[in-house]
């Protein structure tokens, strides 16, 4: 699973890297800027990011934002997000995740489009401070629940209800944006 790679050397070097070890169940997570508004991708690294870690993904997983920046979409409603999910597999990934917590309205709802077929994923949106890394954490449980053998469905499926709880359960720690409570199911309270 790929995260914040910050510039375009980077982005390079994790590429040739991953060329070299061919690995099959690859989720590229193209984070590029924080909760709190700093920046976390260069512009100088996007086309990089495109063109040389996106075709080596299983699926790419981009929030509203991240897609919004990606394909110069505006992202308002399902329709757009789907439109967009379409404009991102065109370079290259076997499938893209885009996650819709960014849309208004509820259900928070993820759609994910592998070239062929849509699969929505409606979740419970949850009013709460403890949100920061909920995208890392979704997409870090998407690459375990691949490496563990699942099928892409089942392991997002599964992903998208294991952040749910931990934003749930999110920490109200500090006076910013707090975060998700990865360990929310080992404690004998909840």
């Amino acid at each position: 699973k790929t995260g914040m790679l910050y510039s375009a050397e980077i982005v390079q070097r994790v590429a040739k890297r991953l060329r070299e070890r061919n690995l099959p169940h690859l989720v590229v997570d193209p984070v590029m800027v924080s909760t709190s508004g700093a920046t976390l991708l260069q512009d100088s690294a996007i086309e990089g990011l495109t063109r040389e870690l996106f075709p080596l993904a299983q699926v790419v997983t981009p929030n509203v934002p991240e897609a919004e920046r990606l394909t110069g979409m505006t992202i308002r409603t399902l329709d757009d997000a789907k439109a967009a999910a379409a404009a991102v597999f065109t370079f290259g990934p076997r499938a893209v995740l885009l996650k819709g917590g960014h849309l208004s309205g509820a259900p928070a709802t993820d759609v994910l489009y592998d070239g062929v077929s849509w699969t929505l994923f409606a979740g419970e949106r949850i009013e709460t401070r403890g949100v920061h890394g909920t995208g890392c954490t979704y997409s870090a449980a998407i690459a375990a629940h691949l490496a563990r053998g699942e099928s892409l469905d089942a392991a997002v499926r599964r992903s998208k209800a294991y952040v749910t709880e931990a934003i749930r359960h999110g920490l109200a720690i500090g006076r910013g944006t707090g975060p998700t409570h990865h360990f929310f199911n080992l404690r004998g309270d909840v």
